[in-house]
């Protein structure tokens, strides 16, 4: 969840979260708006009967002639108890459903097969294949309740999707009925989704679910249009992926238009990331597109990332090959390598150590490649402590300087790789409870810098984040899933518009 600092130059914030991207495999988060779809009943007669049912349209344009289906047992495919139905003029779709379908369906994805020959009333007849969904409510639905399936709802469960298990017992309509540990912790993987969906695309957290055709959503509807063609591309990707990748344990394929959300999300270009984790190691890659959707430009970003266990935690090797400007041919090569451990109640201690590579280099992949000498440059170290309190998540990073008071005790805990089998982690929570680490505390460890973050979700959300050097920072999000920043340069005595 949170960037490292490296060689990059993009500062010591880098510890803080990128919120542009999306989770439940097309989830996004809420900002307080809430994560379930407004109760609103369809405008014509389906759903309303005493029959048990549940009723939307499916949306591109509105889609005539795709099959609707309830995943019961959470396996991703339609089974024969499983209810469906076929969408008809203006995407209606009514899915008759008995007694105890009606109660797992606020537990159970609803997925959309849109098959070609399928009927978009904006722009005719359906020539690939694609799959939409509605992610899992996890609370209560109204009685007239509709559900609309979408570009903007898949895009949020294609963020969380793969934080399910590969045992579709584990994901079944039972199973989170009964596991509340795991609903509230999928619950928060979808309102993390929702946050980011409207960070990228600035759409409030409702009309993410609304049926923007009727509503005549201009904003909303344009984004779709560019989604169905990213979803149309991301769909065969991830299948030529899986097909690949029989072993592996974690597959997410996006292709998207950039919203100029970042200086690496450009406006109007088109992005292909994917990723792949087999066993220990998980590789990520992402390319800017031709307008096909198909021919490959450039690499924007190419990352490894090995992980394995040892005693008393983890040890993790990154390597990373990025474009130095979204304007600028050349890339910069990261490597890191980090150890981490939890204490008794679950609060994180890692230490991270990190190495200088070449300045630029014409591709990405050379950085990926181990090379002779690779680590004898030490950047420097990085602490990391994560934790929980009162429903607030907390990470605070302490940096220190080759050669900087705190130094000297740090000097064997580089080139971690080739010291696994004696590398000892039981100093490193005893080291930090005392460092400084929560949010209020002074820090006390002598360090080269430091910065702390907070995300408080008790209500609508609030992230503070405090620096050592620069100005402290401070986002408040409204209900309709927009936010506030301010910053201040007095430690938090006034904050006024950054």
């Amino acid at each position: 969840m949170y960037k490292k600092i490296t060689a990059s130059g993009q500062g010591r914030q880098a510890l803080l979260p990128c919120l542009g991207a999306v989770l439940l495999s097309l989830s996004a988060c809420g900002g307080g708006g809430g994560s379930s779809p407004p109760a609103t009943t369809p405008s014509t007669g389906p759903g309303t009967s005493a029959t048990p049912s549940v009723s939307g349209r499916v949306i591109d344009g509105y889609v005539k002639g795709a099959s609707v289906w309830l995943d019961l047992n959470g396996n991703q495919k339609l089974d024969a108890d499983e209810p469906s139905a076929v969408s008809s003029t203006d995407g209606q779709y009514t899915l008759p459903l008995t007694e105890a379908q009606r109660d797992c369906l606020p537990y159970s994805v609803m997925y959309v097969d849109v098959p070609v020959g399928a009927i978009d009333q904006e722009s005719g007849e359906v020539k690939q294949a694609y799959q939409m969904a509605i992610p899992p409510q996890l609370q209560p639905l109204a009685k007239d309740q509709a559900l609309h399936a979408s570009p903007l709802t898949t895009v949020l469960w294609e963020e969380i999707r793969n934080g399910l298990s590969k045992d579709p017992a584990q994901n079944s309509c039972q199973t989170l009925k009964q596991d509340s540990a795991l609903r509230e912790r999928l619950k928060n993987e979808l309102d993390e989704a929702i946050k980011r969906l409207v960070a990228r695309h600035n759409l409030s957290a409702d009309r993410l679910y609304a049926d923007f055709v009727q509503s005549k959503d201009a904003g909303a509807h344009q984004l779709a249009v560019d989604i169905v063609r990213g979803l149309k591309a991301g769909f065969a990707l991830r299948r030529q992926l899986q097909q690949q990748y029989p072993d592996a344990s974690y597959v997410r394929a996006e292709v998207y238009r950039g919203r100029g959300s970042t200086a690496y999300d450009r406006l109007g270009v088109w992005y292909r990331s994917h990723s792949v984790k087999v066993g220990g190691l998980l590789r990520t890659e992402k390319y800017e597109l031709a307008d096909d959707l198909s021919t490959l430009i450039r690499a924007e970003y190419l990352r490894i990332v090995d992980s394995k266990p040892v005693n008393g935690g983890n040890y993790t090797l990154y390597r990373t090959g990025y474009r130095a400007s979204s304007t600028l041919p050349q890339f910069r090569c990261s490597l890191y390598e980090s150890v981490d451990t939890n204490d008794k109640n679950g609060v994180g201690f890692e230490l991270t150590a990190r190495y200088v590579r070449s300045a630029t280099l014409d591709a990405a992949a050379p950085c990926l490649s181990a090379s002779q000498g690779e680590m004898d440059q030490l950047q420097g170290w990085d602490y990391y402590v994560r934790f929980s309190q009162d429903k607030v998540d907390y990470i605070t990073m302490l940096s220190i300087d080759p050669g900087s008071a705190g130094s000297a005790e740090l000097q064997p805990y580089q080139k971690l790789g080739d010291k696994l089998a004696t590398l000892d982690l039981s100093w490193l929570a005893p080291k930090l409870a005392s460092a400084g680490y929560r949010f209020d505390e002074p820090v006390t460890l002598p360090v080269s810098d430091w910065a702390k973050r907070a995300e408080d979700f008790r209500a609508l959300p609030v992230i503070t984040q405090k620096f050592a050097r620069d100005p402290w920072k401070r986002s408040s999000y409204k209900a309709d899933g927009t936010r506030v920043d301010e910053c201040s340069v007095d430690q938090g005595a006034s904050w006024k518009p950054c």
